[in-house]
């Protein structure tokens, strides 16, 4: 029985998908990566003056017909979420930003002179204002502030506007995902966590236990991690927040 209605699930969430979607996104897709890929990190068989004409014969194939996509890695987070696998730097002194954003300011400079033709951007979006982009044409939001309250009414109003969701945000979904999910179905769109990202994660391990006949009494995962917490007991749970019992 559990496995017939697992299996019923997923048929209804694939029924409430439109096959324009599905189709839409049924190619080869571009992937960010580091440039020149891995193999060819070595100087003595990739030199500067190599990568420049390999860039600049890149370039004036695509740039004209397709244009090119740009991937800015920004590595500065307040907070560091335990599955990320990317260079990074948590901090919250902000200031830090400054130099690194000068840097790919400079970067981007160096490549339009070398180009010598301007870049045309198939593939970069930024906005003030979530207003701005909902009537865009735009199948999937990505919601992942992480602020609860900010999240859930961004959330909203994609789902109204009848847009899939997909919520990389634990906070919302802890106080709000039951509403926003109801939301969904009545507007026949999909809000969904990301695979990846814990709730998911814990949501497979559930449905893993209960397929193979376990009985789940208890799942989760209340905090962000640090090795300190696993020795945490109720009695001191409270000061990793700042809180007393009372």
């Amino acid at each position: 029985m559990q496995n017939r209605l697992h299996l019923l699930n997923t048929e209804e969430l694939m029924v409430n998908m439109r096959d324009s979607l599905i189709q839409k996104y049924n190619v080869p897709g571009p992937r960010y990566t580091s440039y020149p890929t891995v193999p060819y990190w070595e100087e003595e068989q990739f030199s500067l003056e190599q990568w420049k004409q390999t860039l600049k014969t890149s370039f004036a194939e695509s740039n004209s017909t397709e244009g090119i996509s740009l991937y800015i890695h920004l590595p500065f987070c307040e907070s560091l979420c335990t599955f990320c696998g990317c260079h990074k730097r948590v901090t919250k002194k902000h200031e830090m930003e400054q130099p690194y954003i000068q840097a790919v300011l400079k970067e981007w400079s160096l490549y339009c002179e070398w180009l010598q033709e301007k870049p045309r951007i198939k593939e970069i979006n930024f906005t003030n204002s979530l207003d701005d982009v909902l009537d865009r044409d735009i199948d999937i939001f990505i919601e992942a502030t992480g602020n609860p309250i900010v999240g859930t009414i961004h959330a909203d109003k994609i789902i109204r506007k009848k847009k899939h969701l997909i919520l990389v945000n634990v906070e919302a979904d802890v106080i709000c995902g039951k509403y926003l999910s109801d939301l969904a179905k009545q507007n026949n769109v999909i809000c969904s966590m990301a695979y990846g990202d814990q709730p998911a994660l814990i949501v497979e391990q559930i449905e893993w236990a209960k397929l193979n006949g376990f009985s789940v009494t208890c799942a989760g995962k209340g905090t962000k991690y640090h090795p300190t917490f696993e020795y945490s007991t109720p009695d001191t749970v409270w000061d990793h927040y700042g809180l007393s019992k009372e």
